[in-house]
């Protein structure tokens, strides 16, 4: 298992521990766990294998915890992640004492340095962090005796971080899932479910799909950690959430060498001819007609993150891109469908979390 993560260029060594565990779900007496409710039979999750398989590779760790259970850890050249590729599924049926159980499978991720409290953040829609405090709420007293688990389970789009004034521990996700930190200093992520019991909440069926084997289903995905000072958080996590959200669609073509595939090919392309300030993101560029575009640009950094990247960014659409140039724009309302008037630059100034939304004319270069 994992002890430790040390930054090989700053030589900084974390503490460091990631498990694989499962709740029980809860059976048919009262509220089962199903397609609407999260609710673990007990609220310590069972071990699925403390001694999982090992396979040392260049660059990859792969563990085997059982048939339904694996996972690779790998580091790639000149990032500053480590990566969770985790597999998960067929999830077995367990039966005792006449009760089936399913199992809610997560991930937890531990960097006992990191004095976070009951204090965690989680994102709101892939854009600014929020935080989270375990079994509190500010409009009312919190009793989360019964549940404790389920109560501090949160909506994670793109991203979890626990941190205190020194320290961040980020984990980014490739999809939406669950998460919280049900134990100081940890994150938790909910990876994959089957429960047998319907939960009462209007499906009327357990939320037990058995795939196209009838055995149940398989789920892969990746999760990519970081641990670094607290100053530089909102910088890796903000840049590297885009990476993985638009990560590259591999495709695969017969070819005898490189310099003759690429003699016939383009295999490099960029639409833009000058290249984007750190914290702007093109987010949306759609043709509306032969002369017109709709094209949208956030900010990506709240006020205060960062330094340098949570200052303003202006933005030339004139030069911006290289198989047409901008002749005119006109500023539109975030969802396009009204005007803003006196709002036609094509000089863009965004400022923290700013989204400006903008009807443009252009012609070819």
């Amino acid at each position: 298992m994992i002890a430790s993560i040390t930054n090989s260029q700053s030589g900084k060594t974390y503490p460091f521990k990631q498990s694989l565990l499962a709740y029980k779900g809860h059976d048919n007496v009262g509220e089962s766990s199903g397609a609407y409710i999260f609710r673990p039979q007990v609220n310590t999750p069972d071990v699925v294998n403390g001694q999982p398989g090992l396979t040392l590779t260049y660059l990859e760790a792969r563990q085997v915890y059982s048939d339904w259970l694996s996972q690779t850890i790998r580091l790639v050249p000149n990032k500053t992640f480590i990566e969770f590729e985790w597999t998960v599924g067929p999830i077995p049926k367990t039966n005792e004492n006449f009760h089936d159980y399913g199992k809610e499978v997560i991930a937890r991720y531990e960097a006992p340095t990191i004095k976070s409290g009951k204090e965690f953040y989680t994102d709101s829609n892939g854009r600014q962090l929020i935080l989270r405090i375990r079994d509190y709420n500010q409009d009312f007293q919190v009793d989360n005796s019964g549940e404790p688990v389920a109560a501090n389970m949160y909506p994670v789009n793109s991203r979890a971080m626990i941190k205190d004034d020194s320290t961040s521990l980020m984990v980014l996700t490739d999809r939406s899932q669950a998460g919280g930190s049900i134990i100081d200093s940890t994150l938790d992520l909910l990876l994959h479910r089957r429960d047998f019991y319907d939960d009462g909440w209007g499906v009327n069926e357990a939320l037990n799909e058995p795939g196209s084997d009838g055995r149940g289903l398989v789920v892969r995905g990746r999760h990519r950690i970081f641990l670094s000072d607290s100053a530089s958080a909102a910088v890796l996590h903000k840049l590297a959430a885009y990476e993985i959200f638009h990560s590259p669609i591999i495709s695969f073509a017969n070819y005898d060498n490189v310099p003759n595939y690429a003699s016939k090919y383009a295999t490099t392309f960029s639409g833009l001819a000058t290249a984007l300030p750190q914290n702007i993101h093109l987010l949306t560029l759609k043709q509306l007609d032969a002369s017109t575009l709709l094209l949208r640009l956030e900010h990506i950094f709240a006020k205060g993150e960062d330094s340098v990247l949570s200052q303003s960014a202006t933005v030339d659409l004139t030069t911006l891109f290289k198989q047409f140039k901008v002749v005119s724009a006109q500023e539109l309302t975030l969802g396009a469908n009204m005007v803003l008037s006196g709002s036609a630059s094509t000089k863009v100034t965004l400022n923290p979390q700013d989204i400006k939304t903008y009807q443009v004319t252009v012609a070819p270069q």
